[in-house]
Parts: structure tokens; C-alpha cells; sequence
């Protein structure tokens, strides 16, 4: 059912000299729910003052237009008040700009529009409230309001990092307890049924180095001959990002992937391709739709095995702890942290058959 409209739609505009036109005019233009529009020209005390300081030459056409663009930025604010919309603190805003300037502009982020992004969530979650003056309480009240689970101890981080920068150490935010997250994933003898349909040669290389081996889709992209440092150790120092450069891994440190033996042909055959065929594969395309189309042509009634390219680093992790293997060094050949991995993984480290991997460790041990 379509969503009426009960109350009206309010933009502000201003237009400066030009045209006939001698000062700066704010017009208020009003669109009732019944599709009428209504405009008025605004009478404000400010903005006289700004038109005769700009006509006797006190002030340039360009400052008065920076000064016009604030009034109208204020009857905005005033008007999400009247409707109960809640106004962020312009204060707030200067600590995220001399923040991000001062801290993030060092970082060589890879994604930095996402970094920014999740700085200002945190920050426009404290609305109204001054990041100076706002006690421990009213910030902690305002994050549990908006937010929840992990995405709430991420916005704690963020606020901490800010709080910690202005001065503010001693404040102390609480996070929720951690999520643990349903992860989908394949094993082996299904993962084998998924091959079947993969007939492109490059396809189906990069989906098996990466099923065994663990790595991000960017960091298989990155990989070259002398990655293999053993038969089965892979040295992971970069990756290719979707717009086809080399950069720095996720946490930006290199780390020492273990490759599964199955999968050891699987990286000549990808290291090897000419590079014509590597970019035949789009690299943004295939992560988001290689594995869905060839998973859901294997398992078509079953969508619980209709994995997403990303859910190989899953199906990686839970096979090696189902052979016995430790949790913290599966995070380390992932290059993930433990706790990281303890949101994905907790439940899959005694299974029937890493109980039979420890118990046969025993048996040859004569404990």
C-alpha cells in the first residue's frame, strides 16, 4: 500500500545579484500534500543587513554569499525542529573534520569514503548533544538508542577513538556483547558437486585456490609465482582492489597463508594465466555473482548452499577446524583476529570429525 503524504514539503532558495537583481532574496517554496505549491519571499533582519553592507561596499558578493547560505542552512534547522527532527551539532562536525585531517589523512586507507562514512555515523548519533560537554550517560543512551549488536560496538569504537583525540579519555563506553553470525559454507564433497558446473579454465582456478587457501577474492588477484614460498605456505603481502589497483592487504601487514594440498595445482594453473584471461573475469562481477550462479546451479532447492564468493574464506576455516586445527591459527592464515574469528566460528570446533583428528593425535601419542 502506498504511503500518503500528510504534511508538507518544504525547500528553501536563495539568488543573488545578477539579472536585474541588486541584493541576495530567500524564497520559501511550500508543496501541500494535495500537489499545490505555494512560494513566498522571506523577510529577515540578517539578510537586510548582509544586502546593504554589500551595496555601500563594506563586504565582497562572495562573502555575503557564504553568510546567505547560513541563514538558509538555519531555517532548515528550524524547521526540522518545529517537526521534531533532531539537529546535529555543528561542533560535533569540526571535531570529525580536524580528526579525519589529522589522524585518517596519515592511514593510506583503502576505502575512504566507508571510513569516513562510519566516522560521521558515530558522530550523528549524538544529535543534539556537545562531544565536549555530553556526560558518559548521555552519550552511552544515545549510541544504544540508534544502534544495536556489532554494528553498536563498532559506533563505540569510533566515538572512543574521537573522544580519546579531544581529551575525553577517561570516558569509558560500553559495548554490547558481540554477535555470533550464522556463516553459510560448503564442504569438501559439496564444494566438489559446485566444480562440475565450472568449465571456464580461470574460473574455476580462482575459486579453488581460494576455497583452499583461504584468501579474499583481491588478495588471490595479487598473488604471482613467488607468492609460493613452500608447497603449501603463501605469502600474502597486497591485493587488487575493484577498480584494479595493487594495494595494501586489509589490516595493511602481510601474513603467511597456509595452502591446503588440493589446492596447490589449483594456484599454478591461476599464477600461470596469461593475463588477457585473468581479465576476463571482472574482478567486482565475480565477487558478488561467480559462486551464487554456480552454487544455485549445483543446489538449486537447497539455498542455504548457495554461497556467496566470500563464504570460501568460511568454508576454508571451518574445514581446517573440523580436522583439529586451532582456532587462533586458522585466524592467523586468514588474517583475521581471534575475536573475529570467534564471531564466525564458535560451535565448529568440535565436530565429530575433528573429535576423531584429536583422538587419533592421542592414540598415536599412547596417552
Amino acid at each position: 500500500m502506498k504511503q500518503v503524504r500528510t504534511e508538507n514539503l518544504i525547500r528553501y532558495s536563495m539568488k543573488g545579484p545578477g539579472h536585474g537583481r541588486v541584493s541576495f532574496t530567500i524564497y520559501k517554496d511550500v508543496k501541500t500534500p494535495d500537489g499545490k505549491r505555494v512560494t513566498e519571499t522571506i523577510k529577515d533582519d540578517r539578510l537586510d543587513a548582509i544586502n546593504r553592507a554589500l551595496k555601500s561596499g563594506l563586504q565582497d558578493i562572495n562573502a555575503c554569499r557564504v553568510q546567505v547560505k547560513e541563514i538558509v542552512k538555519d531555517f532548515y534547522k528550524e524547521d526540522r525542529k518545529r517537526r521534531g527532527i533532531v539537529v546535529h551539532n555543528s561542533e560535533n562536525y569540526k571535531v570529525l573534520d580536524e580528526y579525519w585531517q589529522q589522524v585518517y589523512s596519515f592511514r593510506g586507507l583503502i576505502n575512504e569514503a566507508t571510513a569516513r562514512c562510519e566516522l560521521k555515523r558515530a558522530i550523528e548519533c549524538l544529535g543534539a548533544l556537545s562531544i565536549y560537554s555530553a556526560s558518559r550517560d548521555e552519550i552511552q543512551q544515545q549510541i544504544d538508542r540508534k544502534f544495536l549488536g556489532n554494528t553498536q560496538r563498532r559506533m563505540v569504537g569510533r566515538l572512543t577513538q574521537i573522544l580519546k583525540f579531544i581529551g575525553r579519555d577517561r570516558i569509558k563506553l560500553r559495548k554490547q556483547p558481540e554477535e555470533f553470525k550464522k556463516v553459510t559454507y560448503l564442504n569438501e564433497e559439496d564444494f566438489k558437486k559446485v566444480l562440475v558446473f565450472i568449465n571456464n579454465k580461470a574460473e574455476r582456478a580462482l575459486v579453488k585456490l581460494c576455497y583452499y587457501s583461504g584468501l579474499r577474492i583481491g588478495e588471490a588477484y595479487s598473488l604471482e609465482s613467488h607468492s609460493l614460498i613452500a608447497s603449501n605456505r603463501l605469502k600474502v603481502t597486497s591485493q587488487v582492489d575493484r577498480q584494479g589497483r595493487r594495494r595494501h592487504t586489509k589490516n595493511r601487514k602481510s601474513r603467511i597463508a597456509y595452502l591446503c594440498p588440493q589446492g596447490l595445482q589449483a594456484f599454478h594453473d591461476w599464477v600461470s594465466l596469461p593475463e588477457n584471461e585473468k581479465a576476463s573475469i571482472d574482478r567486482d562481477e565475480a565477487s558478488r555473482k561467480i559462486m551464487k550462479k554456480y552454487s544455485s546451479m549445483a543446489f538449486p532447492n537447497q539455498p542455504e548452499k548457495q554461497i556467496t564468493f566470500h563464504a570460501l574464506r568460511h568454508c576454508y576455516a571451518i574445514n581446517l577446524l573440523n580436522k583439529g586445527v586451532s582456532m587462533s591459527l586458522v585466524a592467523q592464515s586468514l588474517g583475521n583476529t581471534l575475536s573475529v574469528c570467534q564471531q564466525y566460528y564458535v560451535g565448529f570446533e568440535l565436530t565429530n570429525e575433528s573429535i576423531e583428528a584429536i583422538d587419533a593425535i592421542v592414540r598415536r601419542a599412547k596417552i
